[in-house]
């Protein structure tokens, strides 16, 4: 059975968080990620993405779910998508660890979705991998989603300086860890 969970928000509404079925829509996503992209927002996408592209990307991750290589989760408002979370396991030497990835609607922020995104993909990666090491990449300037890992227990462990080069100006981007609590 497919994990499905509804929460209400403090606000009255309610959120379906749902693993991926494999019968989304790819114009759902591109829908969810270009007015990101649109918006400046601090992700590691500056162009929009064509239909095409985001087609072959929610294939991809559909496969990867079903070979149990990532875990995926979405966040529905009324059946539409307005947030997802994946955490996908290292390969070859680095398969002892997890890489997670969050996005969400400038709408839906600061609300609790995206920490309970990230909390139940941990918790499943946690349980599924058993990870040494959890991890994530964010620019620096991204304070909120700075502070909101940190929250979860993530430290900085390393910074590359002046990496990410946003309108021609450049970022540092950090890389965040996790180390997961073992019972």
């Amino acid at each position: 059975m497919a994990y499905k969970r509804k929460i209400l928000l403090d606000d009255g509404t309610h959120v379906t968080i749902e693993q991926l079925t494999g019968k989304e829509d790819a114009k759902d996503f591109q829908q969810l990620i270009n007015p990101i992209i649109k918006e400046g927002a601090f992700i590691l996408r500056d162009q929009p993405i064509s239909l095409a592209e985001e087609k072959k990307w929610l294939s991809e991750r559909i496969d990867a779910n079903k070979k149990g290589n990532e875990i995926f989760l979405k966040a529905l408002i009324d059946g539409k998508l307005i947030g997802c979370c994946n955490a996908t396991q290292g390969c070859f030497m680095e398969r002892g660890n997890a890489d997670l990835g969050i996005m969400l609607d400038k709408r839906w922020r600061r609300k609790g979705i995206g920490k309970l995104l990230l909390e139940e993909s941990i918790a499943f990666s946690q349980k599924k991998w058993r990870p040494k090491n959890i991890y994530l990449k964010v620019v620096s300037e991204n304070k909120e989603a700075v502070k909101l890992y940190t929250f979860l227990g993530f430290r900085v462990e390393a910074v590359l300086s002046s990496w990410i080069n946003r309108k021609g100006k450049y970022y540092d981007l950090l890389i965040m860890t996790q180390k997961p609590k073992r019972k």
